[in-house]
Order: C-alpha cells, then structure tokens, then sequence
C-alpha cells in the first residue's frame, strides 16, 4: 500500500471518527475515538481536547486516560502525561473508593 492510499484512509477514518463525535457528543467512546484519530493525525492539541471531553464524560474510564497520556507525551506535556499514566494504574488496581 502506498504512502498516498495510506493517507487517504487515515483522513477517512478522521472523517467518520468527527461525523461520529458530532452525532454523539455527549457519548464518551465518540469523544474518545475522534480524540485517538486526532493524535494519529498529528493534530495533538485538538486531539488533547478531545480527550479531555470523553474525560469529562467517563472520568473513570481507564481506557481514556492511557489514551490522554499518549496523547499528552505526544505534545510534549510529559508531567501531565506521566499524571495520566500513574491515574490510569489507580483506577486500574480497583483500590479507588
């Protein structure tokens, strides 16, 4: 597969991941899948803003915080992603509550 088929199917899954979001904005794994579309973009900041969206709807969804901290090491926040990483542990070791 060449470079330019590749392309065109990572801008189609970006397009189905927003028309997704977009239907769906208050369902946390719209939020989340358009955020890791954004980040495999290279489109980082607004990948981090959507990130933080299906945080702000599932704040306990372990999934979404791995996938903030890739994002965050992506843009170069390392403390917050380092942040994320250790939470996504927590919530993972079921010691919370």
């Amino acid at each position: 597969m060449g470079e330019l088929e590749r392309s065109s199917e990572a801008g189609s899954a970006l397009e189905r991941a927003n028309s997704f979001a977009q239907q769906f904005p208050y369902f946390f794994a719209s939020r989340w899948e358009y955020g890791i579309s954004l980040d495999n973009a290279g489109r980082v900041e607004e990948a981090i803003d959507e990130l933080v969206a299906a945080l702000t709807l599932a704040p306990t969804e372990v999934l979404v915080w791995e996938s903030a901290a890739v994002a965050l090491e992506h843009g170069d926040y390392r403390s917050e992603a380092e942040f994320c990483s250790r939470y996504a542990q927590f919530l993972s070791s079921g010691t919370q509550g």
